[in-house]
């Protein structure tokens, strides 16, 4: 089955968000270096205190704490449980801050704007956090490291991608958070209706365009001359729209979260059942990027 391919011709750009963890330029502040008046502090209650003098500091008015993922960029029970907490130490340690609740992440996964996986990839996170309205992000990556636990807390602008802050948080792992770490719930949980959702091939046509939009390079892909495909598996509705994107493949420098972007664009002629009539299809749709 072949997907949907854009071949953009670029003679100018717009510069898109550089792709998250690029910048070189975060201090990585360790709990050592927490003021004594802190240190009775949990782990948790002192990397939301921290990030939210980060936030403060960058003048940014609400945030959304999405679920930490690892290790092998799984989100597990624990990276939920985990981000639960912190999104609510944050909470009480900002009061003039704006901490979105979680459940909207959940509410427009079911709804199918985007797929859980999603939340591992950097730039997928950031086109999410910008469809909730919030200024900013908070993303997590954990990893165990023999009978320890350890998340990386990062912060960043919606707007552009731009770090605000990072900080490593450790803890002895327990047997409880043992078992949460075998949970994989990108495994377990249905994503909406879509194990349901035939694929586009021998029964059901693909779905085609009607109005797809080219994408944008960003300036730095254009500077380092990336060229490439990005792979996005969707599904398209009956009425040719597109949703629960997931990212298949995709490129450095803003480029895949330009295609994320571009593609939610699409309108498109539905695919049809063996019948002939429209139908929602899971569909591979490929965007390609080429410096002419």
């Amino acid at each position: 089955m072949r997907g949907m391919r854009v071949s953009p011709e670029h003679r100018h750009t717009i510069c898109l968000p550089r792709r998250l963890f690029y910048y070189s330029s975060f201090a990585i502040l360790l709990l050592a270096s927490i003021p004594p008046a802190r240190a009775q502090q949990s782990p948790i209650d002192a990397a939301a205190a921290h990030t939210a003098e980060a936030l403060a500091h960058a003048k940014q008015k609400s945030v959304i704490v999405f679920d930490f993922t690892g290790p092998e960029a799984k989100v597990t029970q624990l990276g939920r449980a985990l981000a639960d907490d912190f999104s609510a130490a944050l909470e009480k340690s900002a009061p003039g801050l704006r901490v979105a609740q979680r459940s909207r992440i959940t509410d427009a996964i079911q709804r199918g704007d985007f797929a859980l996986e999603l939340i591992s990839d950097a730039e997928s996170t950031l086109a999410f956090a910008g469809d909730l309205h919030v200024d900013a992000l908070v993303m997590g990556q954990l990893s165990i490291d023999r009978r320890q636990v350890a998340v990386t807390v990062s912060s960043y602008r919606v707007r552009n991608g731009k770090g605000i802050a990072a900080l490593r948080v450790t803890w002895n792992l327990t047997e409880k958070m043992g078992e949460l770490t075998t949970k994989d719930l990108t495994a377990q949980e249905p994503i909406g209706d879509l194990a349901s959702i035939p694929l586009a091939g021998k029964n059901y046509t693909p779905a085609s365009c009607i109005q797809c939009a080219r994408p944008e390079y960003s300036r730095k892909a254009m500077e380092n001359k990336i060229q490439g495909v990005v792979e996005l598996q969707a599904v398209v509705t009956e009425d040719g729209r597109i949703r629960d994107i997931r990212v298949v493949k995709g490129l450095p420098f803003g480029l895949t979260l330009a295609a994320i972007n571009v593609v939610k664009q699409w309108k498109l002629t539905p695919a049809t059942d063996p019948d002939g009539k429209p139908a929602a299809v899971r569909q591979l749709i490929e965007v390609s990027f080429r410096i002419f």
